[in-house]
């Protein structure tokens, strides 16, 4: 996917500027408020007078997240929908779903994805990857595992006529045409919600983006120094950490994860000076300063406190990149809370999405108009994503202005 719009706020205003765009895609991209969104959304859809559309939630393809309370909070405020299917495979990631199970491919052969390591997550952990069931928990109805028709590219067509069940998963083994939203629309009348978590080939063919992944170095003209910041505590991502601050003309600068903990982050203050001294030293002598986080997770004694603690230091690392000096020529974020919550301290109503520098990693451009960071481009790059050597290459492309 490439050049459409990514809506950061959900105003009738922006979500009307978004529609207009003469892409046929248009992302908004939040954390909650489901409803909120969707209500706006209505009103937008109104004012344009739009007859055809088709509503997507995206989520993610490790199963981490509300994968039956998002969908229904759509329903409630947008529907009633004919069906709604829920795609969860990342062929590219090697996510995939056969005969109902989500399974992680590995050297060693598919293994059900509860069982590596995302089904642990302190906010979204699940005991199985079993489709049927996994709903069933989430809707805290048993008998929902019993009205869920598994489709596959064979029963595609016709399966559709005859749904009638509130969710539906849908097996797509290796090839993405098995399963995108062209074929899903084909035989429905109305609307359709799609809570779908693979990657963007789900949407159907698009056209060569207008810049190949290899040339994204285009957007540093300049060959200036950039960014990263490492939320993501994950094993991947802590490989790929690893990998790049091996690189030369790095600088390693790490945020501290007890003084979040002890104080609920009153100590920040002096934490953030420290920091920003670190990094406006590593910019001075042309390195690339990497802000990560302490590698040990924090269990917290409640669910609610976890989410408090992530998004405390989701926010200071926010607060870092905004401190930044103007002259920096990219910025990259690995995690996906990381990465929402920086866009969202920017102050841009929207940017625009180039296209993906790797598999399932997408770069973004700030407006030429943003007040500090003029078409800064920056990478969203997911935790549970990548080999180990993809950060490295990622920030080794956008260094280099060929």
């Amino acid at each position: 996917m490439h050049s459409c719009p990514l809506l950061l706020r959900w105003d009738v205003e922006t979500l009307v500027t978004g529609l207009r765009h003469p892409s046929l895609l248009c992302f908004i991209l939040a954390a909650a408020r489901t409803r909120e969104i969707c209500r706006n959304l209505q009103q937008a859809i109104a004012q344009l007078r739009l007859q055809h559309w088709l509503i997507i939630s995206r989520g993610d393809s490790t199963l981490r997240g509300h994968f039956w309370t998002e969908p229904q909070a759509i329903a409630a405020e947008l529907g009633p929908f004919q069906a709604q299917f829920l795609v969860p495979a990342f062929l590219e990631g090697g996510r995939i779903t056969r005969q109902g199970w989500h399974l992680l491919r590995t050297p060693r052969g598919d293994r059900p994805l509860h069982e590596a390591e995302f089904d642990q997550d302190p906010l979204f952990g699940y005991r199985t990857s079993y489709l049927h069931t996994f709903l069933a928990t989430q809707a805290e109805d048993p008998s929902l595992s019993d009205r869920i028709p598994v489709l596959t590219a064979d029963n595609l067509e016709t399966a559709f006529t005859t749904a009638s069940a509130r969710a539906i998963a849908v097996v797509s083994m290796q090839n993405p045409d098995h399963c995108t939203v062209a074929s899903l629309k084909r035989s429905l009348t109305t609307v359709t919600t799609l809570s779908q978590c693979c990657s963007y080939s789900v949407l159907g063919a698009t056209a060569a983006a207008p810049i190949a992944p290899q040339q994204f170095g285009q957007l540093n003209p300049q060959h200036r120094t950039g960014v990263v910041v490492v939320g993501s505590w994950t094993t991947i991502s802590t490989g790929q950490l690893e990998a790049l601050l091996e690189q030369p003309q790095v600088a390693a600068i790490a945020v501290p994860i007890e003084p979040f903990v002890e104080s609920d982050g009153r100590d920040r203050p002096p934490l953030a000076e420290d920091l920003d001294r670190q990094i406006q030293q590593a910019l001075q002598q042309g390195q690339t300063p990497v802000i990560f986080t302490e590698r040990q997770f924090h269990a917290c004694a409640s669910p609610e406190q976890q989410q408090q603690l992530s998004r405390a230091i989701a926010d200071f690392l926010a607060e870092r990149v905004c401190a930044l000096p103007a002259e920096i020529g990219y910025l990259i974020c690995k995690g996906g809370i990381t990465t929402n919550t920086i866009l969202a301290n920017l102050d841009a109503a929207i940017v625009e999405l180039r296209g993906q520098i790797r598999t399932g990693v997408n770069l973004v451009q700030l407006p030429a108009s943003h007040q500090k960071f003029p078409s800064l481009p920056i990478v969203s790059f997911p935790g549970n994503i990548g080999d180990r050597h993809d950060l490295v290459t990622i920030q080794q492309i956008l260094s280099s202005a060929s």
